[in-house]
């Protein structure tokens, strides 16, 4: 049995778990207490276990892929898992006070004790919403963390209560928070590619969906936006004339220096060379 114990991180805390069972009598057994929101999935074969909660015990079969989610609450909860067959599980835990924050600011009527709880359930979007939260998702690592533990709280909200959160109507729009998430993750990743799928998995939205409502949001289509966030980096770089413009335009992802003069001429009303000039004085 391997585990490994992640950097620790304010929005949640997950520990990872690769079981390879020596015998088919081998026992595997965790314990768990938590004042947050459990997640657990399994993965690599379909897993057998006992549950036990509160003196009694029930058997729990979980599909390869499976989810599960445990409301908080002050029990211990124990799984026994007996078998023959390697599989990995993580275990997903999200405080108590995130939860309420996040309810708060969408205005989802959840607290952490009032998820109820679910065991073994596929849902791909749930899948992307907790490699984002841990950091493993594409380019999710570090920055977008915490947008996707806010979007996987929403989306447990709509799964297991059928409760939509505003931003997730055709009306509503991001929170101010949600906005700020999304231009921290553009500003993570302006070297590369920052693709609309990539910034809509954060939220657990599909592309066009998140396209919408981020145009609502901030009046700006999603390639405009992050051409936004490339020219305002550019601005703040500019002034140091130890930088070509070409290698500037590289790192902030312009497929060419033609193509930066064009989009920032566009933006500013002026070329990136004339505003260094300006800059540098």
């Amino acid at each position: 049995m391997a585990i490994a114990v992640p950097p620790s991180h304010p929005e949640v805390s997950w520990l990872q778990a690769t079981v390879r069972p020596k015998t088919p009598e081998q026992v595997f057994e965790v314990a768990l207490k938590a004042t947050g929101i459990r997640v657990t999935r399994v993965g690599g074969s379909d897993v057998t276990s006992t549950w036990v909660h509160r003196g009694r015990e029930a058997p729990l079969r979980i599909q390869d892929g499976g989810i599960s989610v445990f409301p908080a609450d002050d029990d211990q909860h124990v799984f026994r898992t007996r078998g023959d067959t390697p599989w990995e599980g993580l275990l997903l835990w999200i405080p108590a006070e995130q939860v309420r924050r996040v309810a708060d600011a969408e205005g989802v009527p959840v607290a952490a004790g009032e998820v109820p709880a679910r065991r073994g359930f596929l849902d791909p979007s749930l899948d992307r919403l907790i490699d984002g939260a841990i950091g493993r998702g594409p380019d999710t690592e570090g920055i977008g963390q915490e947008l996707a533990a806010r979007a996987l709280i929403l989306q447990l909200a709509r799964i297991l209560h059928g409760v939509a959160p505003e931003w997730h109507s055709d009306s509503g729009a991001f929170t101010e928070a949600a906005v700020r998430g999304i231009a921290d993750y553009v500003d993570a990743h302006l070297q590369g590619r920052v693709r609309l799928s990539d910034m809509a998995a954060l939220t657990g939205l599909s592309p066009g969906h998140f396209a919408k409502k981020l145009q609502r949001s901030v009046g700006l289509t999603a390639p405009a936006f992050v051409n936004h966030r490339r020219v305002r980096r550019a601005l703040e770089i500019l002034a140091d004339e130890s930088l070509p413009l070409g290698k500037i335009a590289d790192d902030l992802g312009f497929s060419s220096q033609s193509h930066f003069n064009r989009v920032f001429a566009r933006l500013t009303g002026m070329t990136p060379l004339k505003a260094r000039r300006m800059l540098v004085g």
